[in-house]
């Protein structure tokens, strides 16, 4: 909707003797990114009325293409034009409004665009005798076709590939080979997309560059080299790189002399990466439609999370992207509006578009490793550190809602940010319990820090022996802590009675020695179970505290980089198994683990997973409202666990597409469609959602006799589908309404989808959903209104009610908006409706 009207319009507008005046304004922009405010030349009176031109936009039915027409004006007076208009040194915009005389009413943007230019010269006509100039106008749609997508890259990096502090650049397609240095003295990686493909031949693990030669890996650094001899890059492979498979990946050199070159966007959502797009044809207001979807298979099979079917994984977007790629991007909480993000020592608020603002800093050096959400007081407690995984240095709390932050606590012992949780028990009418209790394994003691206004007070409850990475809550006032009392480790109990005061409820037998310092574990508060990792048994053991037993759950873990509970049914934990060479992302319930992505048990058979399934969070980078499961992995993309697919694609690859081809190919993976308004915003959302209905942008005309010329019926616009079939080259889904892997006769109707950009994991969810739409026809009213509503556009909704001969009751979605030139400035829409 191109504005909301005022009673005052809507009257002018449907006056019989009301006239349409346009107003074409000018200006010259050194950007082109800014919004349509500002400082205009009225042109009007320059421009001829006779050749005044009409617009129209259109959106293709099936294949998420949108036009909106390019205009051509007659200027009078070729010194004016040339004096004021054409001598600017940077960008021209147009913007063309109409403006219903006889009563003062808002202007109704109708067009806006650029006036092309050939480097420095624009392009116009001069005409002699008449006095004139012409000059094409251009959409914001054709800018976007003239701009190449290619520049949008990202770096993913590990900034500490060796153990010895050296930066590479991951290859998201080959776990754990990195580049390491692409600016070789006399073989410098030239401009341009250079893939780098893996294999195992023989027993060696091998990679090559564009063209070269393979060549056998050894765990460290290796040098590959081009076809010619004349390029080299250094990469680096750790002992971990996948045993079997073939793999290819491309890097980007955009710089030769840098010497970290750069990657696709990977596994970022729909919504993110079209944002950027237009941002690139410089529409920076963009808005969505929700971009998500009920998860509809019955893909995993393991028990979901409460009140939650069919959960999966999907990616959103780069974490605060306008910071340094470098900066630590490692906690995530949520308020239940607001996600809190912590990227290095900044606190960030993130909403619901992917749009974030930042709301504090703390001293330079410090990083946040997690964020602790507590609804009743509507604080964040946040734990930083100064030095890498060790030693949280400092606890503060945000106050959400005066925008402040405490006086810093400082600790010394709390070696992992999980050893610590709040604690918020209402032992006595008003009176609370309301701490941060953790353990400090340096002087031996379990603390707790209470909050009076804006300061904080530490205060030690127990002293002992307890190792630092243990403290769950148990039943809102009891805490369980780790302790080595002279033998073997102990779990020790403690509980707030009714005055608020600490009691020592003793040790928990049944623990061998194997509750370390500094090693993951949690809590699962339904089962009561805990879970934790034994780096000297390189094993996952479950301990049941009311048994006073504990058992192994998973062998041969090497790495286990988090263990997390959801503060409800399940835990989750991040881990490597050495003797298949694997990475899990498990969820644990009881005395079973299932893989998230594998769908199965984890029992140490099957093939490497490929990525994006290899995802690895640290610190406090996982966190959960209550239904979703929400984490920050380790190359700064935040992610979520949930029953609602939100769309992402799994590789943005931009090789010879432009802006518009690339926003085309977005939406045409995942049944999207989309539009640019004269009002210099774009629009993107589902085609229809989870029942087959056609979305709109909320606003909606509605037409009955007083406001249609006429209307015209035509039937089965778009006929209904038998099919739908989702590719992503890799694999294939044929869905049918019932079954994933259907079999197409030769009389059925197939609506393709076919896209390198979809996931996998998420075909089956993009064939169902997008099966609800195309298996029902579609016609088309063509509806031409006699007032000037010409507020309307494609994507609103539209209602027609229409008594007369065709007896008309039914709702749709505007595909196509035309408006006359003046003086009459009448639309006419093409109205797209279900059939069934």
């Amino acid at each position: 909707m191109r504005l909301e009207a005022t009673e005052l319009f809507l009257m002018a507008a449907r006056a019989a003797g009301r006239t349409v005046e346009p107003k074409v304004s000018i200006r010259g922009k050194i950007a082109r990114d800014s919004d349509l405010s500002g400082t205009w030349t009225d042109a009007t009176g320059r421009v001829s009325k006779k050749d005044f031109p009409s617009f129209k936009n259109d959106l293709e039915i099936n294949l998420s293409q949108f036009s909106a027409s390019r205009c051509k004006f007659t200027g009078l007076n070729i010194a004016w034009w040339e004096s004021v208009i054409f001598s600017y040194e940077y960008y021209l915009e147009v913007k063309v409004e109409y403006i219903i005389s006889g009563i003062t009413a808002e202007p109704v943007p109708v067009f806006a665009g650029w006036i092309p230019k050939q480097k420095n010269l624009f392009e116009y006509e001069r005409n002699e005798k008449p006095n004139t100039v012409s000059f094409e106008v251009w959409n914001y749609v054709d800018y976007a076709d003239e701009l190449y997508a290619t520049t949008m890259l990202r770096q993913y990096i590990d900034y500490d590939v060796d153990g010895s502090g050296t930066a590479g650049l991951a290859l998201p397609h080959i776990r754990d080979l990195f580049v390491t240095d692409a600016n070789i003295t006399d073989h410098v990686l030239k401009k341009g997309i250079h893939p780098i493909s893996y294999q195992v031949s023989g027993g060696n693990k091998q990679a090559k560059v564009d063209d070269g030669e393979w060549v056998n890996l050894s765990t460290g650094f290796n040098t590959l080299s081009n076809g010619a001899g004349d390029q080299h890059v250094q990469v680096y492979a750790k002992a971990s790189i996948p045993l079997s498979g073939e793999f290819t990946d491309d890097i980007i050199v955009d710089t030769p002399s840098d010497v970290l070159p750069k990657n696709w966007y990977y596994a970022v959502s729909a919504r993110y990466l079209l944002k950027k797009l237009f941002e690139k044809a410089g529409i920076t207001n963009v808005s969505f439609d929700t971009l998500e979807y009920p998860s509809a298979d019955s893909y995993p099979v393991i028990p979901p999370m409460t009140g939650n079917d069919n959960p999966k994984i999907s990616f959103m977007e780069f974490v605060a992207d306008t910071e340094s790629i470098s900066a630590s991007r490692t906690s995530v909480a949520y308020d239940g509006t607001y996600w809190w993000m912590g990227v290095d020592n900044k606190l960030y608020r993130r909403d619901v578009n992917g749009d974030y603002v930042l709301k504090q800093t703390l001293s330079a050096g410090y990083k946040i490793r997690r964020i602790i959400f507590n609804s009743r007081n509507g604080h964040l407690w946040l734990l930083a550190a100064t030095s890498g995984t060790v030693n949280m240095d400092k606890i503060y709390v945000y106050i959400i809602g005066s925008d402040t932050m405490s006086t810093a606590a400082t600790v010394v012992g709390l070696s992992r940010s999980e050893s610590a949780e709040v604690i918020d028990y209402n032992y006595s009418g008003s009176n609370y319990k309301y701490a941060l209790i953790f353990t400090d394994y340096t002087n031996g003691s379990v603390d707790e820090v209470t909050i009076a206004g804006t300061t904080l007070t530490r205060t030690t409850i127990y002293s002992g022996n307890p190792v630092n990475r243990m403290v769950y809550i148990k039943n809102v006032n009891e805490i369980y802590f780790a302790e080595i009392p002279g033998g073997g480790d102990r779990v020790r109990k403690m509980h707030v009675d009714n005055t608020g005061a600490w009691v020592d409820d003793g040790l928990l037998a049944g623990l061998s020695a194997r509750l370390g310092a500094n090693l993951p574990g949690a809590y699962n508060y339904t089962d009561d179970r805990i879970y934790y990792w034994d780096s000297t048994t390189n094993a996952i053991y479950m301990y049941q505290p009311g048994t006073s037993s504990e058992s192994v759950l998973i062998n041969n873990v090497d790495q286990c980089f988090t263990i997390f509970s959801d503060g409800n049914d399940n835990v989750y934990a991040i881990f490597h198994v050495s003797v298949t060479n694997r990475y899990h992302f498990a969820k644990i319930y009881g005395n079973v683990a299932h893989d998230i992505f594998e769908d199965d048990a984890i029992d140490g058979i099957g093939p490497d997973p490929e990525p994006p399934k290899d995802i690895i969070v640290k610190y406090g980078g996982l966190s959960f409202d209550g239904n979703t499961l929400w984490g920050v992995e380790t190359y700064g993309r935040l992610f979520r666990y949930d029953s609602t697919v939100s769309l992402y694609i799994e590789t943005a690859d931009m090789e010879g597409l432009k802006i518009r081809g690339a926003i085309e190919k977005a939406c045409q993976s995942f049944n999207l469609v989309y539009k640019i308004s004269s009002t210099k915003s774009a629009r993107v959302q589902r085609r229809s959602n989870e029942d087959g209905d056609p979305v709109t942008t909320g606003n909606s005309i509605t037409l009955n006799s007083d406001t249609l010329r006429d209307i015209t019926d035509k039937s089965f616009y778009a006929d209904a589908y038998d099919y739908v079939r989702v590719s992503n080259g890799k694999r294939e889904v044929i869905y049918d309404g019932v079954n994933y892997d259907a079999v197409v006769f030769d009389s059925g109707k197939v609506h393709p989808i076919d896209s390198d950009w979809i996931p996998d994991e998420i075909l089956e969810d993009m064939a169902f959903n997008a099966y609800q739409y195309f298996y029902q026809p579609h016609k088309v009213y063509l509806a031409p209104s006699p007032t000037a509503l010409c507020q309307y556009e494609c994507l609103d909704g539209a209602t027609i009610v229409h008594a007369g001969n065709m007896n008309v009751n039914t709702l749709g979605v505007i595909i196509s908006d035309s408006i006359e030139k003046p003086p009459g400035g009448r639309p006419e829409f093409k109205i797209l409706v279900n059939v069934w």
